[in-house]
């Protein structure tokens, strides 16, 4: 089940903090206050080199710091040191020094520098709370309570495996859809008075609006969950049956499911209950303390980092670093006369050996092996290079800006959220109108 699990936190990078100081501040001084409170390896624009396994007198390096290459990986990839804005420096600390990290940081802020860290956030436990309470609730007022509790165990597991307010407030929803559809629920015409009861349909589908936005993930797991809760039905249907069958009476329901009220006294206050759990998540949302305690500066809040799980890839990557490198050693030995190979460069070599000028012939070919040795030989560099954090995101990392904090809660999303409150509680103002129904 870990394996599906989906949490919300502020990791921009696997195996690495990010710290970020406002660019009137000197990034050397940061540096500097970094490694007097322990921090190892940082990663930063002051100790990146031309990243290649070779002496810095050689052609390949001289040319590369030359500029005169068509590629602008060295330029590109400068855009991991500063937000997006440009307004603050970034610096990358191995994860083991998050405590020195944090320390160091308080030390800048007391120099009067807006400086911040990007750490894992704490488990979200708030919505899931609500999303339990609110089973318990329905279950305690539902006319058959073992049913209920059997349906409810799906959605409150979806809750801790994707701990998002959005996805909360949806399966708050979609409980108080459940509790409404048992009361007819295996009568004729059960399917019938589902789909024209404007009030359900309305339900399910903000909740399951407010799912499919937080992620595709989560939509997709929605509606696995839904063809659970049928197979909870259907099982609960049958044992009942086997159950009846040993007695000689067997109730029957006469009356249809367009006979029978969704909506009493009873129930009738859990449309405003629902409606207050789920602006309960959204308040919790926009204030949550997270945003406090990462950002100490509000000058810094909401700016948008380097990350390797970006929407949009605007920063480079290993592929372009592969890219780079072919063009980098192959660059001081291509003609400019004459057309050479894209992927294949063969050059003359001259060594001095017992008093005599030897020549020999290379050959550099771009094809699989080079680009395995290329990512290989990043590990040998003798410097922290940021090379070697790009190639620990894995094969499927997306560079770019990604607005910082807990969850990203867009206006979009806050949108959803109001309309998710609203519908519960629009229905509750217009009870009477359904209660002829």
């Amino acid at each position: 089940m870990n394996c599906c699990r989906v949490a919300p936190v502020s990791k921009f990078f696997k195996g690495y903090d990010i710290i970020f100081v406002a660019n009137d501040f000197p990034a050397e001084t940061v540096v500097e206050i970094l490694k007097k409170n322990g921090c190892k390896n940082v990663i930063s624009s002051e100790n990146q080199k031309v990243p290649l396994n070779l002496n810095e007198n050689s052609p390949e390096v001289a040319l590369a710091k030359s500029n005169l290459e068509k590629s602008t990986y060295l330029k590109d990839r400068m855009g991991f040191f500063f937000d997006k804005t440009r307004k603050n420096n970034v610096f990358y600390v191995p994860e083991e020094d998050l405590k020195s990290a944090e320390n160091a940081v308080q030390k800048i802020s007391e120099k009067g520098a807006s400086a911040g860290i990007n750490a894992a956030a704490s488990f979200p436990a708030f919505s899931i709370v609500i999303v339990v309470a609110f089973s318990i609730l329905l279950v305690f007022f539902s006319e058959n309570q073992i049913l209920c509790a059997l349906l409810f165990v799906f959605p409150v597991i979806f809750s801790f495996m994707m701990p998002f307010s959005s996805v909360s407030a949806g399966l708050c929803l979609f409980e108080l859809f459940l509790f409404f559809y048992i009361k007819f629920w295996g009568r004729k015409n059960s399917a019938k008075k589902l789909l024209k009861n404007v009030m359900l349909l309305t339900i399910f589908g903000t909740s399951f609006l407010c799912i499919v936005f937080t992620k595709i993930q989560a939509g997709l797991f929605f509606l696995m969950m839904i063809f659970s809760e049928i197979s909870v039905f259907l099982l609960y249907k049958n044992v009942k049956q086997k159950i009846d069958s040993k007695y000689s009476f067997n109730p029957v329901n006469i009356r249809t499911a367009f006979s029978i009220r969704i909506m009493t006294k009873k129930n009738r206050n859990l449309l405003p209950v629902c409606a207050l759990s789920v602006l309960a998540i959204l308040v919790s949302a926009v204030f949550s303390s997270n945003f406090s305690s990462v950002f100490k500066n509000e000058k810094i809040s909401g700016i948008q980092l380097p990350s390797s799980g970006a929407a949009v890839q605007n920063l480079p990557g290993i592929n372009d670093f592969i890219a780079w490198k072919w063009e980098a050693m192959t660059f001081p030995y291509r003609s400019l006369n004459k057309k050479t190979s894209n992927d294949a460069v063969i050059f003359k070599n001259f060594q001095k050996k017992d008093g005599f000028i030897h020549e020999s012939v290379s050959s550099i070919y771009y094809n699989d092996k080079f680009k395995m040795n290329t990512v290989k030989e990043i590990e040998n560099l003798d410097y922290p290079a940021l090379e070697k954090m790009l190639v620990s995101q894995g094969k499927h990392a997306r560079f770019g800006y990604v607005t910082s904090g807990l969850q990203n809660v867009s206006l979009i999303m806050i949108i959803i959220l109001i309309i998710a409150f609203f519908v519960p509680l629009s229905f509750y103002l217009t009870t009477k109108r359904w209660e002829l129904k």
